[in-house]
C-alpha cells in the first residue's frame, strides 16, 4: 500500500515518536533556549595594535641576530685575508 504507515514504520513507531516529542517539550527545547549566545565584540584596532607590537619585537630580534651573524663573518673574512697575505 503506497502512502500507508506500514510501508515505512513498525507498529511501535508512532509511540516512540510520541515519547520523543513529549521529551522535547518537557526539556523546553522549543522555547528558544537553545539559541546561541552572542559573541563578544572584539576591538579589532586594539588586537591589530598588539599584533604590530609583537611583530616589531620579533623583527628587532631578527635584526640583532642578523647583525651578529654579519659581524661574525666579517671577522672570519678579515682573519683569512690577513692570513693569506705573506
Amino acid at each position: 500500500m503506497v502512502g500507508s504507515d506500514k510501508d515505512h514504520h513498525g507498529a511501535g513507531h508512532s509511540g516512540l515518536e510520541l515519547r520523543l516529542i513529549e521529551h522535547v517539550v518537557q526539556q523546553g527545547w522549543l522555547a528558544g533556549t537553545l539559541k546561541p549566545k552572542p559573541k563578544p565584540k572584539v576591538d579589532i584596532v586594539a588586537k591589530r595594535a598588539a599584533n604590530a607590537v609583537k611583530r616589531l619585537a620579533r623583527a628587532e630580534r631578527r635584526l640583532k641576530l642578523a647583525r651578529t651573524i654579519v659581524a661574525k663573518w666579517r671577522a672570519k673574512v678579515r682573519y683569512y685575508q690577513k692570513r693569506a697575505l705573506p
